[in-house]
């Protein structure tokens, strides 16, 4: 007993993690500090998986209100499986009924692959993604820096989780969240030009940084 002294949870859907806050609060315990959905540039257009949740610009304001900005934001899958990174093309978006992949072991690696596309491969993420573009290369870094930066600078508790095999792309990935990386704290007005297209003031580049 007392052992524990914080705990999180991981995708609960906002009404209970609300009720959580309040219960913890009414009865004088210790209420979840950390709350783990998936969260990234590319919004899926469904649960990526089954009984997971998904963060989006629209559900942040009001995740934001329910935890009063008391609770952090662990995002999962911010590249979206790579869609962030340049993988998939707008053709991996079309679908017909012979593309449909029934679960069995043998098609597993098929069935993960749909699921992925489905979830990701539509007009306005490849819109978002192209954005993210402009505005990496305008800042002078990769794209998954970018998608990587638009995740940290939600709000100053909002973290990313990311994870590979690669040492270059664990660098690439350290690089959006270093003391002075150009894209970990993105303006509102870049967030809304990366989600919605809205228009944006200049963006000063990694280059521009330096020579100050």
């Amino acid at each position: 007993s007392g052992m524990i002294k914080t705990w999180g949870v991981s995708n609960w859907q906002k009404s209970r993690l609300q009720a959580a806050l309040e219960h913890a609060e009414r009865h004088g315990l210790r209420p979840p500090v950390a709350d783990s959905p998936q969260n990234s540039l590319a919004e899926p257009s469904r649960a990526v998986w089954p009984n997971t949740a998904f963060m989006s610009p629209s559900k942040r304001e009001e995740w934001l209100e329910a935890t009063s900005g008391n609770v952090a934001l662990l995002g999962w899958e911010c590249l979206a499986k790579g869609f962030m990174c340049g993988k998939w093309t707008r053709a991996d978006g079309e679908f017909t009924p012979e593309d449909d992949v029934l679960l069995s072991e043998a098609s597993a690696p098929r069935w993960r692959e749909l699921q992925l596309r489905i979830a990701y491969c539509n007009k306005e993420n490849f819109d978002r993604r192209d954005r993210a573009l402009v505005i990496a290369r305008e800042k002078g870094v990769a794209l998954p820096e970018v998608a990587l930066g638009y995740v940290l600078s939600q709000h100053p508790r909002s973290f990313a989780l990311v994870g590979t095999t690669s040492l270059s792309h664990f660098e690439q990935n350290a690089r959006a969240a270093a003391v002075d990386s150009v894209v970990a704290t993105l303006t509102p007005e870049e967030l809304r030009y990366l989600e919605m297209g809205a228009p944006r003031p200049a963006v000063a580049s990694a280059c521009d940084g330096k020579r100050r």
